[in-house]
């Protein structure tokens, strides 16, 4: 027989409904018992931690219940990412040392997209290359030049300027398609897209990988409130797929700002690229979000 729950309950084998199963009784007073199978209870648990876990406060603001291993196949990456976790916690109104921490982070994720930094990696290459250009609508990939990619897009409020929004308490996260050699994906047709998503889109470009993020759980979902995405298009395909090892290759971004997540919630955040081509894990990345 195993504890007893709270003192009024305990885990016991018993033949009802089903000999094998076991069943959870609860004492309710006048000598009366009220039973649930095993299998039931922890269901309601399950549930009930997840309620709680959804909408935690500041208290548990160090511990993640995301872990790097559940990433660790997703077609994109977020950022900002400084350290081991998946937990973006920061205190709103100052530029708070975690704020600082994040922004540093978001810092050199960008900096690594400058003109002149992957041109001077170019200059180190003892064989000369190809140069990354501009391209256009309608120009392709080659399969011996990359594209630049313009961080312009990225949006006018997540910027360095702006703290990218953490110190307003609108935090801003970038996600990046990690690089798959040789892989091309197939883009999902504007009709062929779930109705909240055709919605979502304010500009729609044919051929893009459209991105969205949402709370995991329905706690979570009222929590997150609004959020923008940088291009609004999502990904861009026709530009930067497939990668062929193009020297100065940098892949695409998508900058995701959170406009009114509610404070003091624990925020578990399910950011999403719908493209057929990648099984729904892998299209997926997950991270926990909270505003002090």
């Amino acid at each position: 027989m195993a504890k007893e729950f709270d003192g009024k309950s305990v885990i016991s084998q018993q033949s009802m409904p089903h000999p094998e199963e076991k069943v959870i009784s609860f004492d309710i007073g006048n000598g009366e018992k009220f039973h649930i199978t095993h299998e039931k209870y922890f269901q309601f648990y399950s549930c009930m931690a997840d309620l709680f876990a959804g909408g935690s406060t500041t208290e548990h603001k160090d511990e993640s219940s995301i872990s790097d291993e559940q990433n660790s196949e997703s077609a994109i990456s977020y950022y900002p990412k400084p350290g081991p976790g998946s937990l973006i916690s920061f205190e709103q109104g100052l530029r708070s040392e975690s704020a600082e921490k994040y922004k540093h982070n978001l810092d050199e994720v960008l900096e690594s997209y400058n003109h002149n930094v992957i041109l001077s990696e170019l200059e180190e290459d003892i064989v000369p290359v190809k140069t990354p250009i501009e391209c256009m609508d309608g120009q392709g990939l080659a399969d011996d030049q990359a594209c630049w990619f313009d961080l312009e897009l990225l949006g006018p409020e997540c910027t360095n300027d702006r703290d990218y929004g953490y110190v307003e308490g609108m935090p801003c996260v970038l996600l990046q398609f990690n690089t798959m050699y040789g892989w091309e994906p197939e883009p999902f047709s504007f009709d062929e897209l779930p109705r909240d998503v055709q919605e979502s889109l304010n500009i729609i470009k044919p051929g893009s990988l459209p991105v969205t993020c949402e709370g995991v759980n329905n706690v979570n979902k009222d929590d997150i409130g609004m959020t923008e995405v940088y291009p609004s298009w999502g990904f861009d395909v026709e530009h930067y797929f497939p990668y062929k090892g193009q020297p100065g290759y940098r892949a695409p971004l998508v900058m995701v700002r959170f406009i009114n997540p509610t404070p003091t919630r624990l925020i578990r955040v399910k950011c999403k690229v719908w493209v057929k081509n990648i099984r729904d894990d892998r299209s997926s990345v997950y991270f926990e979000l909270e505003v002090n």
